[in-house]
């Protein structure tokens, strides 16, 4: 599972307490030098009760614990042995850091932990923020209290608390918590508060104009000039869009960006209109975002099974994933009949496969 996914289904579990009218709490611990702290000791017996095979672990602990050669400035140290630390670039070395964390996700329940690599997250969900509140910070407690037993130094300048919206942000730091944020960062993918917008996107859109002219300079066909914008502006803008709103003024600057570096006529007239003509509308904007909602939705029904909230139109405005669904499902037009059967202006179409699936009818 990708870090974009894991930020996906956070939000997806914090909209749908939003829609069931509960209140939920995100912390982002922020851990300095989390493969540097790790204790080989402690690391290896608490890899080798989760069943990590022993020759493996011996090894891999074997690699940690060599020799190693210490350069400044040109001088190198005589060999020291370490008897902390796991190596960056090990493909072990994320599987024994899970282990060392299982103990802190262990302390944290009933609340939600995730880690992904070194990144940890918190999540509670409470019928009230003050709920919510409490429960977030007895948990938080704990967490903190067995990483910095095992030698793990938490930053709390860096630490954020997340909510929806500002009334449980609230009840949070009448609870004593530090201060919340209104949009908190999250593998790269920004959650965003109600009322509020992406914090970098249009000034980051509007800064690339630039290197879109450039693009649109190189030599070549204008589908390899469309493929290498892609690959910069859609990643570097769209990366996250299936957990957040992009706003279509935003769409549109990003369709500009695409037309000035494709060149040509595309420098002329609608470009949106142009867009759609240009290699099936595979580089338009809002074409790949809609793309990307669904097939995080399809990853995630494949191992999830969907509530029944989800088949029906929430009431009132609700930011996130399944509101960014429906709406984007209502502007194509699409309607979910049944769990194999979808209506598309008049006519039904029955999705098969892996390219469409009805597993979030609506």
């Amino acid at each position: 599972m990708g870090a974009a996914e894991c930020a996906f289904r956070t939000a997806v579990e914090v909209e749908y307490a939003a829609a069931q009218g509960r209140h939920a709490l995100l912390a982002f611990l922020d851990c300095s030098k989390c493969y540097e702290r790790v204790a080989h000791a402690l690391a290896a017996e608490r890899a080798a009760r989760t069943g990590m095979p022993l020759r493996i672990l011996n090894m891999v602990m074997n690699i940690y614990s060599g020799p190693r050669l210490v350069r400044a400035h040109g001088a190198v140290a005589l060999p020291v042995m370490g008897n902390h630390g796991l190596i960056a670039g090990c493909a072990f070395a994320k599987d024994v850091l899970k282990a060392f964390l299982k103990e802190a996700a262990e302390v944290a329940r009933p609340l939600h932990f995730r880690d992904y690599v070194d990144d940890m997250t918190l999540m509670t969900v409470g019928s009230t923020g003050v709920l919510a509140a409490q429960s977030l910070h007895r948990g938080l407690g704990r967490v903190k209290h067995v990483l910095r037993r095992d030698n793990m130094i938490l930053n709390d300048t860096k630490e954020q608390v997340f909510a929806q919206h500002q009334a449980t942000r609230r009840c949070w730091e009448d609870a004593g918590g530090c201060p919340t944020v209104e949009a908190a960062r999250d593998l790269g993918v920004y959650h965003v508060g109600a009322g509020h917008g992406h914090p970098v996107l249009t000034e980051g859109i509007l800064a690339q104009r630039k290197v879109a002219v450039r693009i649109g300079m190189i030599p070549g066909t204008q589908r390899f000039r469309a493929r290498m914008a892609a690959a910069i502006f859609f990643g570097k803008f769209l990366y996250g869009c299936e957990v957040h709103v992009i706003p279509k003024g935003d769409l549109g600057s990003l369709g500009g960006l695409l037309a000035r570096a494709i060149g040509g006529i595309y420098l002329k007239g609608p470009r949106a209109v142009a867009l759609l003509h240009f290699e099936g509308g595979s580089f338009h904007p809002e074409v790949a975002r809609f793309k990307r909602v669904l097939q995080a939705w399809l990853r995630y029904v494949q191992h999830t099974a969907v509530p029944e909230v989800f088949r029906r139109h929430p009431e009132g405005p609700i930011r996130g994933p399944i509101g960014l669904l429906h709406t984007l499902l209502e502007q194509a037009q699409v309607i979910a009949r049944s769990q194999g059967v979808w209506e598309v202006q008049g006519g039904y179409f029955r999705p098969q496969g892996t390219t469409w699936s009805c597993a979030f009818c609506y």
